[in-house]
C-alpha cells in the first residue's frame, strides 16, 4: 500500500509541474522568465508543493501578464511603477468574471508574486 502511495504522489508531482511549465510557455514570451524565477521561489523559498506551485502559476500568470500588457512592457518593468490603484482595478476586473474560488487563487497569488517582486527589486 505504501508503495501505490508514492507512485500517486509522484505521477500527481509529475503532472502539476508539466501543467506549470504548460502554463508558463502559455505567458506572453517577455514573462515567461519572470514566472520561471518565481516558480523556483515559491519552492525553494517558500517551500510548497508542486500542486500549490502549478496553481499558483497559472493565477500569477494572468496577473503579471496583465500588467505587463497595459503597461506595454516586461513585467519586470511594470512592476517597478505599478501603483496600488492599478493592482486594485486588475482585481476589481478579474472579480467581475470569476467566482469565490477563484478570486481567493488570485489574491493569494498576487500577493506571493508581490512579496517575490519586492525581494528582487
Amino acid at each position: 500500500m505504501k508503495s501505490a502511495r508514492k507512485v500517486t504522489e509522484v505521477w500527481s508531482s509529475e503532472s502539476d509541474h508539466a501543467y506549470m511549465l504548460q502554463r508558463i510557455l502559455r505567458a506572453d514570451a517577455w514573462n515567461r522568465r519572470t514566472l520561471r524565477v518565481f516558480a523556483e521561489w515559491l519552492s525553494s523559498v517558500r517551500s510548497l508543493k508542486a500542486g500549490t506551485i502549478a496553481v499558483r502559476i497559472d493565477s500569477a500568470s494572468t496577473f503579471v501578464d496583465s500588467v505587463a500588457s497595459r503597461a506595454g512592457c516586461s513585467c519586470a518593468r511594470a512592476f517597478r511603477a505599478i501603483t496600488i490603484e492599478e493592482i486594485e482595478d486588475f482585481f476589481i476586473a478579474y472579480g467581475k468574471d470569476h467566482g469565490k474560488a477563484a478570486l481567493r487563487s488570485m489574491q493569494a497569488a498576487m500577493r506571493l508574486f508581490l512579496r517575490f517582486a519586492g525581494t528582487r527589486g
